[in-house]
């Protein structure tokens, strides 16, 4: 991966994956195991969640993350493409 700047250190860290990076550009960033996120769906997400973790700890708030998600998906996302609409 080319060096990227980015305004978040936690979309900063996840533009070093390349899986990351192919999983936003499709517009999802988690692999979840239903509809919402469970206890068993941590480990395979560690990759998302220890630079959220690790930059913002452990009280951070909802609205807080989504603005790192959003940059990171407007970044990823493929040029051309529009945003996709995510609840």
């Amino acid at each position: 991966m080319s060096a990227v700047t980015l305004s978040s250190p936690v979309a900063e860290a996840w533009s070093q994956s390349e899986q990351l990076v192919s999983r936003a550009s499709r517009g999802k960033l988690v692999v979840c195991s239903n509809d919402c996120i469970g206890r068993e769906d941590l480990i395979p997400n560690e990759e998302v969640i220890s630079p959220v973790l690790a930059t913002l700890g452990l009280r951070t708030t909802v609205d807080c993350i989504y603005e790192h998600v959003e940059m990171f998906m407007h970044w990823a996302r493929p040029r051309g493409k529009g945003s996709l609409n995510r609840p």
